[in-house]
């Protein structure tokens, strides 16, 4: 009776055993494939960050401070994934949870740099459009003008404008510039360049004036809804 008391408690020892490990050695069965996946994802991040390193040749200030830490995230990732291969065969449990806990969760760290680049970049040429769009807000004026209406408020908003557009082009000289600072200033141009239509409808009776947009290369950042429509096609003429 004692002996099968004892194998009994050896089954149940076991089958605890298996309990705790088999999920663990399915994922473990899993790693070569998991692995290949992980050297997939970084393929994409270092084709991405080939990509801002050409942007950043060309751009109209300087990003590469921003591509510098990218870069860094990425070779931060090679290394994690370095180590989890060499500990395939010594501790694969540990390679496990490596490539869980530091690998794939870092990932969106990566890619979240590579996004505030994308966005950076949309922003300058932001800055670019509504300098055409203050030229263009003040030949409208002009043209009211010759038709004898208060233009008053509409040269107020302007002035803002230009002084708000003054702000932004310091911002993108100042290498220490924190992307929600531009969301925060473009965000009150679009307010008053909505506040110039709205008066110009006012005035007029009719909404005759739309600005124009061109689009641009789409970026998965989010931006406010003043900057939105550069990453949309524009099938028709569109309105702050």
């Amino acid at each position: 009776i004692e002996d099968i008391m004892e194998v009994q408690e050896e089954m149940m020892s076991v089958g605890e055993v298996m309990q705790e490990w088999g999920p663990k050695l399915q994922q473990l069965a899993q790693m070569p494939k998991v692995i290949k996946q992980a050297e997939k994802e970084l393929k994409k991040l270092e084709n991405a960050l080939k990509k801002d390193q050409t942007r950043a040749r060309t751009a109209k200030f300087d990003i590469s401070g921003l591509v510098s830490a990218f870069e860094a995230e990425i070779n931060k990732l090679k290394a994690i994934l370095d180590e989890v291969k060499n500990l395939l065969n010594s501790d694969p449990e540990e390679a496990m949870d490596k490539l869980q806990d530091e690998f794939f969760e870092g990932l969106g760290d990566a890619w979240d740099k590579d996004q505030t680049i994308q966005m950076i970049i949309g922003f300058t040429r932001g800055v670019t459009q509504i300098s055409r769009q203050i030229k263009t807000d003040e030949s409208m004026i002009k043209k009211l003008k010759r038709r004898k209406l208060d233009t008053a408020e509409l040269e107020a908003l302007v002035q803002q404008a230009k002084e708000k557009l003054a702000e932004v082009q310091a911002l993108v000289k100042n290498k220490d510039f924190e992307p929600e600072d531009f969301v925060s200033v473009m965000e009150e141009l679009g307010q008053l360049q909505h506040e110039f239509d709205e008066k110009v409808e006012d005035l007029t009776g009719e909404l005759e004036y739309k600005p124009q947009y061109q689009k641009g290369p789409a970026v998965n950042v989010q931006i406010p809804d003043f900057f939105r429509q550069q990453t949309r096609p524009q099938k028709e003429e569109e309105e702050f």
